[in-house]
């Protein structure tokens, strides 16, 4: 859908594709752990 408007981003977003997704190979339990920036925030809360 992209590329015949922005060919150079879609070759990004298909290199970029296995990266992306890496994130699948973890157990589902842990998944939902990666992506929020909770204990980063709890982290700096500490610190400051």
């Amino acid at each position: 859908m992209l590329r015949s408007r922005w060919p150079k981003l879609a070759d990004l977003m298909d290199e970029s594709e296995h990266d992306v997704l890496a994130y699948m190979a973890f157990p589902r339990q842990h998944r939902t752990k990666l992506h929020s920036t909770n204990p980063i925030e709890r982290l700096n809360k500490e610190v400051k």
